[in-house]
C-alpha cells in the first residue's frame, strides 16, 4: 500500500468491503494489514469513519428520493376515471349506429 490518505483509502472497493464485512478475502487482507502495520491504525480508523459517514449519506439520499416520490404521489394523485367516462366512447359509438 502506498502513501494513501484516509479519503483515498475510503474509496478503495476492497477497503469498503472490509468495512461492511461483505467479502471475507478483503476482510482477511485488511485485518492482516492492520496487524502488520500498527503505525497505520489511525489512518485505517479515520478511513473507516469516512466509509461509515459515506454510507449514511448514501442511505439518506435514497430515503430522500423515496420521500419525494411519496410526496409527489400525495400532491398529484393519478386521476380516477369513473366507469361512465371510461365507457363514453362506446356510448357514442353505439348511439351513432346504425348509420342511416
Amino acid at each position: 500500500m502506498g502513501n494513501f490518505t484516509a479519503a483515498e483509502l475510503a474509496t478503495l472497493p476492497s477497503f469498503i468491503n472490509y468495512c461492511y464485512l461483505t467479502d471475507q478475502a478483503d476482510v482477511s487482507y485488511w485485518e492482516d494489514f492492520s496487524l502488520k502495520h500498527p503505525d497505520k491504525a489511525a489512518l485505517i480508523s479515520e478511513a473507516r469513519e469516512l466509509v461509515r459517514l459515506g454510507g449514511w449519506m448514501l442511505r439518506a439520499e435514497q430515503e430522500k428520493s423515496a420521500a419525494l416520490n411519496k410526496l409527489d404521489a400525495y400532491l398529484y394523485p393519478a386521476p380516477a376515471i369513473s366507469g361512465r367516462r371510461r365507457m363514453l366512447p362506446y356510448y357514442v359509438a353505439a348511439a351513432s349506429w346504425p348509420p342511416w
